[in-house]
């Protein structure tokens, strides 16, 4: 009788542990991720994003980069072969651009976790601190960069990328 007593008392106890932790790890975007099957085993990370279709300009200001670090973004912009990336990087988009907003989202997520932050911005004000060189990296479609001369910011210490299409 005494033995049933413990037994009842320990199986009480290890649903109530259960109960304290597991709804609110039920709760969790960890546990989220793991039922509906986007994430890896590995990183948990977050399935990648396929890349939109179309003509993609990546400018780099050459002069927030190391040449090393500068040859890997380009790397991992245009496609190649790249390592894991030890930099965090700012992209900003026009947001009246959608189509780059989602090849900077395509871009985001091989990344890490916030490692590329994606700011949009007035479509003018972009193009005003892509001229003045205040910025890290500018994603746009070479439709917007044509219907609003965006050539004047690939002067200076920018590389310009084509990505997705031929070049403009």
């Amino acid at each position: 009788m005494k033995v049933l007593k413990l037994l009842g008392h320990a199986l009480l106890s290890i649903l109530c542990l259960a109960l304290l932790l597991g709804v609110p790890f039920s709760r969790t975007d960890y546990f989220k991720g793991l039922l509906t099957g986007n994430t890896d085993a590995v990183s948990s990370a977050t399935g990648l994003i396929d890349a939109p279709s179309g003509s993609y300009i990546v400018l780099i200001n050459n002069s927030l980069h190391t040449p090393e670090k500068l040859s890997e973004w380009t790397e991992f912009f245009t496609g190649g072969d790249y390592s894991y990336i030890m930099e965090d990087i700012s992209c900003s988009v026009s947001e009246s651009d959608p189509g780059a907003l989602n090849m900077a989202e395509s871009f985001q997520s091989k990344l890490s976790k916030k490692q590329m932050p994606i700011e949009s911005a007035n479509g003018t004000l972009l193009l005003s601190r892509a001229d003045a060189g205040l910025f890290d990296i500018i994603i746009m479609s070479t439709e917007y960069a044509e219907a609003n001369s965006a050539s004047s910011a690939y002067s200076g210490d920018v590389t310009v990328l084509y990505v997705g299409g031929e070049e403009a």
